[in-house]
């Protein structure tokens, strides 16, 4: 996933704050962390900075679209782009053969629920919106992204209460789906699948049902 943010900032910022002539900051974020690169064999969670940087900048640069995008004044593709400055995000720590990293995330990891914001903020005028905050959906998706969306919504009627046409509805939770959470976070923990624990169930069924023949 590239992100040119170049636009954002803009020309006189970035020869400002660079002290050069850049024209583009690219943001890259990888989304195929198991897949091997195409130019180090190996996924990316098992490579170093330094080796991420490489792989990272061998696709882009391979990348016809990229490429053709990165243009002169007069639409001339330029071909000797290089990179100025690479920084991976600090938490992220190479250590043991593969990228760790020791910051809580909010989304999608067990036990960060206490690391979420919630949608109206301490802030009187401050309401948060996103999928990251903290929802009954309880995991990071479209559906806890419009939850939020809805709780900061409402709590601006507060300060327009004319407008009528703001409304939350959340579903509420079944025990059921609480039974399957804390199934998947349990498994989760403990690097299991639902796979694993499958065939666990069938040699423990097969066992039983030996055991029982041989009793007979």
């Amino acid at each position: 996933m590239v992100l040119p943010t170049g636009h954002i900032w803009g020309d006189k910022y970035l020869s400002k704050y660079c002290e050069s002539e850049i024209k583009e900051v690219v943001s890259v974020g990888i989304c195929e962390p198991y897949v091997n690169g195409l130019l180090i064999k190996k996924p990316w969670s098992k490579c170093n900075n330094e080796e991420i940087m490489i792989e990272s900048w061998y696709q882009l640069t391979h990348d016809k679209d990229f490429i053709n995008n990165i243009c002169t004044e007069d639409n001339t593709p330029i071909k000797d782009i290089e990179i100025i400055d690479f920084k991976m995000w600090d938490s992220y720590v190479y250590k043991n053969g593969k990228i760790d990293t020791y910051e809580p995330k909010w989304g999608n990891n067990i036990n960060t629920k206490k690391y979420r914001p919630i949608s109206v903020s301490p802030i009187e005028n401050l309401f948060i919106g996103g999928a990251y905050t903290d929802t009954s959906t309880g995991i990071f998706s479209m559906e806890s992204a419009a939850e939020s969306g809805k709780k900061a919504a409402l709590s601006l009627l507060k300060y327009d209460n004319n407008n009528q046409s703001i409304y939350l509805y959340i579903k509420k939770k079944y025990t059921f789906n609480y039974i399957i959470k804390k199934i998947d976070c349990f498994l989760y923990q403990y690097n299991l699948s639902y796979s694993k624990i499958f065939i666990i169930l069938i040699l423990v069924c097969g066992i039983i049902y030996l055991f029982y023949k041989i009793k007979i």
